[in-house]
Order: C-alpha cells, then sequence, then structure tokens
C-alpha cells in the first residue's frame, strides 16, 4: 500500500489553490497523475472506542498475539497487498522508532469497518511477534497503544472552515495533541517527514498570498524553500508538484483563446493519450459539477430570500441538498456553503 500521512494531508503546489480545486471537483482517481489532494486538516474517522493502555505483561501481549494468529487469513482489501512500512532493529537490538512503523500501524488499521479494532490489534500483536524479539515486540505494542488513544482524541477535533488561517489553526491544534499524547519524541519520530511538508506548503501559501511579491519572487522563495528540505522531501514534492505546473499551463493556454485540441496536446506529451484522455474526461465533469453547484446555489439564495422562518429555510436547504447530491458530494457541498457563507459575512462587516 501507498505511504499515507501528510502526502495527503498538506502537499502539492499551493494549499488553498489545489485544496479549493479539490472541494469543487468530484473525487476522481488518477493512477497515472496522482497530484495529491491537498486535504490541509483533515477529519478523521473515528476509531472504536477501546481501551488502548499498553500490555503491562509479557503474557497479556502474547493472548493478543494468540489471537491475532488465529483470526487467519486478511481483509479482503489487503489481500494481495504488500505489508506498508514494517519494523527495524538498531545495533544494540532495540526498536527503530520512526516513520515505519507508524506506517505500519496505518496499514491494519486501514481495516476498520471490515474488522473490530480488536481484530486489528490483535493482528497487529501477532506480526510484532512474528517480527522482532520479545522486548522489542512489547515495546512496539506499547506505543500502538499510544498512538491508538492520539488517533481517538484526534477524531474528536472540530473541523476547520477552510480558510487558511482556519487550516493553520487546525494544524496547530493537532501538533499540541501529539506532543501531549505521544510526547514529543515519539510525536517527531512519527511525523517529522509530514510536520517538513506541512511547513513546507503552509510557508509557501503564505508567500503566494502576497500581493506585493512578483510572479519571479514567488518562484525563487519557493526554490528557497525546497532547499531548506532533505533531497527525499524536496525530490517528492518537485515530482508531484509537475501534473500541476502543466494544469497552470493549460490555464494560460485557454485564457489565451487556445483549442481543446491544443490543450489536448500538452498534455499528451507530458503525460500520455490515456491520461490526456482522463484529464478531458476530468474537465467535463467538473465544469457539469460547477454548473449543477451554481444552480444549487442559485435555489440555496430564493430560499434564504424568501418568507420562510429560520427553521423551514434550514430544512429547505437540507432537502434540496438531498436531492440534488450524493452522499459522497454532500461533506464537499457543506464545505463550501461553509466558505461561502464566511466569505459573506467578512464581506458584511467590512
Amino acid at each position: 500500500m501507498k505511504r499515507n500521512g501528510l502526502l495527503t494531508l498538506v502537499f502539492g503546489i499551493a494549499v488553498l489553490v489545489v485544496c479549493a480545486w479539490v472541494l469543487v471537483v468530484p473525487l476522481v482517481v488518477e493512477p497515472e497523475l496522482s497530484v495529491p489532494a491537498v486535504q490541509a486538516l483533515p477529519a478523521p474517522a473515528a476509531l472504536p472506542a477501546v481501551a488502548t493502555s499498553p500490555a503491562t505483561t509479557s503474557a497479556e501481549f502474547l493472548r493478543w498475539a494468540q489471537r491475532g494468529a488465529a483470526l487467519g487469513e486478511l481483509p479482503r482489501s489487503l489481500q494481495g497487498t504488500a505489508v506498508d512500512g514494517g519494523v527495524d532493529l538498531d545495533a544494540q537490538g532495540k526498536l527503530v522508532i520512526g516513520e515505519s512503523l507508524r506506517r505500519l500501524f496505518d496499514y491494519f488499521l486501514a481495516t476498520a469497518g471490515e474488522e473490530t479494532l480488536e481484530q486489528i490489534r490483535a493482528r497487529i500483536a501477532f506480526y510484532l511477534q512474528q517480527q522482532l524479539p520479545l522486548d522489542a515486540a512489547m515495546q512496539g505494542w506499547a506505543i500502538l497503544g499510544q498512538y491508538l488513544a492520539y488517533k481517538d482524541a484526534l477524531a474528536d477535533l472540530p473541523g476547520h472552515d477552510g480558510s487558511y488561517d482556519g487550516m493553520l489553526a487546525s494544524l496547530r491544534e493537532q501538533r499540541e495533541l501529539r506532543d501531549t499524547l505521544l510526547g514529543p519524541t515519539l510525536s517527531s519520530a512519527f511525523f517529522q517527514a509530514e510536520d517538513e511538508y506541512a511547513d513546507f506548503a503552509l510557508q509557501h501559501v503564505t508567500h503566494l498570498r502576497d500581493s506585493e511579491l512578483s510572479a519571479e519572487e514567488k518562484e525563487r522563495l519557493t526554490q528557497e524553500l525546497l532547499a531548506t528540505l532533505p533531497e527525499e522531501s524536496r525530490r517528492e514534492i518537485e515530482a508531484t508538484g509537475a501534473p500541476v505546473r502543466v494544469e497552470q499551463q493549460v490555464e494560460i493556454l485557454r485564457q489565451q483563446g487556445a483549442s481543446e485540441a491544443e490543450v489536448w496536446q500538452l498534455r499528451e506529451q507530458q503525460f500520455g493519450s490515456a491520461a490526456a484522455g482522463r484529464l478531458a474526461q476530468l474537465d467535463q465533469t467538473r465544469a457539469e459539477w460547477e454548473q449543477r453547484y451554481g444552480e444549487y446555489r442559485q435555489q440555496v439564495q430564493q430560499i434564504e430570500t424568501s418568507a420562510l422562518a429560520d427553521t423551514e429555510r434550514q430544512e429547505a436547504v437540507a432537502r434540496l441538498r438531498a436531492i440534488t447530491f450524493s452522499e459522497q458530494e454532500m461533506k464537499r457541498v457543506e464545505a463550501l456553503d461553509r466558505i461561502g457563507a464566511a466569505q459573506v459575512s467578512v464581506g458584511t462587516d467590512e
């Protein structure tokens, strides 16, 4: 399975620019052109509540491992996949605590819903027992308990309003929660790479939002930011940003009056004909979505200016959403509505 984390959290050419695009465009998976959707601070799904205190004895840990062994084959979603992450020992035979261990936990935790959290914990215990000496395995088991407590608390954090300031405040809350429940050392070991991505993306957006900077100055500052990152992180950002840069070129072509055939040619040169076809389909899907959302907003405005009572207006808007959008689209619509309402509020205050 692919690595997760901040590569799908705060990443790409600009947090707000891409985030706004993702909110407007229905979810479409592009396997060959994977620009990670910038979900600046997603609200993770809550895991079932269970006790997450670490095992106090080797006997208790081994009982969990035995339960994992008895579960048999992996859930359907994991069958045919390679374990993401893993466990390693240092020269002294102690467990190496880092991103790889966290990705291992996330690999199994991704099956929440297919299996209970008790079953997932048992599978992790069995994996640790199979891969590590007992002391190191129990250390990993104790860390899992801390990590689950953090994940559970993270799901209870309030969401953000889609604004830059809201994203920044939400990220700060996540980091404070991490340090409280995991401790600074474990938090850094698990999330250092993601924090580097986050800091880069947020600073990059600050530069993009600065109207006093020219395009050349913004590009120079971006390159300076990239130079501060480790080489591996820098390569990933540059590679992942390539499709976004091409789409910027596409927008420039369209503003200059280029035909869709010319747009196709540019994309085909960069990504191949199959990907160019998928992107053309995505353009159509986006246009259809924008039209549908625009018509919905017009109807919402009519409801909001009607003589209905507040409660009746809210119910009417809820009914309109339900008949206009799918369940998958609903959260995106609600987020867009909140952003629109916040912008109206700011304009009124001014």
